[in-house]
């Protein structure tokens, strides 16, 4: 996980930082998985720490971490619900979640009693609904804001807005039903706990040797695509990654014949 200059085809990077990888495995799948998946993991078992049998509602279960949540959840014994758009209910119902469609239903009414925890990485109305959804001492995850991610948006909200959030998380014990939040980084957890970052990451990289995870991979995009590639990003309604291979020839240069390359080794 470079965070910065991942956009190369070649990376500098400490020995210590470095986890290795299962010979055989398709890189673009490797890339695929090192973000959202360990993002999900850690959220489960470091974060939440659940156990077999509860009930947990995903937020944008649709998304890459979204969707490891689902799978990683239903793998650790899990009920699992997911909120998606309409369209996407064949997916999340494929991965074993049962769908909500956030357009249509409420999801704060679909499990009487509320979920054991919430897994939020939208942050709508500040993250209210989710912990509507919550049972009495059930916990919200928060991971993230796509819901404050909006072109016009000044960047002096969106920091006032994670400043109000992270200020709830101090004051956790004020809420309602003794409540809990936590809020959850991957970069801050890599460096409160290194050991913890490859040793998930290689278990991952297990699972995904033996097909037991599988992370989707929307398109595998060259150089020359980039810039395309983060529009397509903004616009969102991806079920998969865009991996960038540095192998890749540009799309002017294949045979338009050709569908893609053969999964890349290494």
């Amino acid at each position: 996980m470079t965070v910065l200059g991942s956009n190369a085809a070649y990376r500098t990077l400490r020995a210590r930082d470095l986890t290795h990888v299962t010979a055989g495995l398709d890189a673009a799948e490797v890339a695929a998985l090192i973000l959202s998946w360990t993002t999900a993991y850690q959220l489960l078992h470091r974060t939440a720490r659940v156990q077999r049998g509860q009930r947990v509602l995903v937020q944008g279960a649709a998304g890459a971490v979204g969707q490891a949540l689902v799978v990683l959840g239903r793998m650790a014994g899990l009920e699992v619900w997911g909120t998606a758009r309409g369209e996407h209910a064949p997916l999340i119902r494929e991965l074993g979640a049962t769908p909500i469609d956030y357009q249509r239903e409420d999801f704060t009414a679909v499990l009487p009693g509320g979920f054991d925890a919430v897994f939020d990485g939208v942050g709508e109305d500040d993250y209210r609904r989710s912990f509507t959804a919550l049972k009495g001492r059930g916990l919200l995850c928060a991971y993230g804001y796509t819901a404050r991610v909006q072109p016009r948006r000044r960047l002096l909200a969106t920091l006032v807005w994670l400043a109000r959030v992270y200020l709830w998380r101090e004051l956790r014990g004020w809420l309602p039903r003794g409540k809990r939040l936590r809020v959850y980084s991957i970069n801050l957890m890599r460096a409160r706990h290194p050991a913890w970052f490859q040793e998930d990451l290689e278990r991952l990289f297990g699972l995904l040797a033996t097909r037991a995870i599988r992370p989707r991979v929307a398109e595998r995009i060259s150089f020359d695509e980039v810039a395309e590639a983060h529009r397509r990003l903004e616009a969102g309604g991806l079920d998969g990654k865009l991996v960038l291979c540095p192998e890749l020839p540009p799309r002017r240069d294949r045979a338009p014949l050709q569908r893609g390359p053969a999964p890349i080794s290494g």
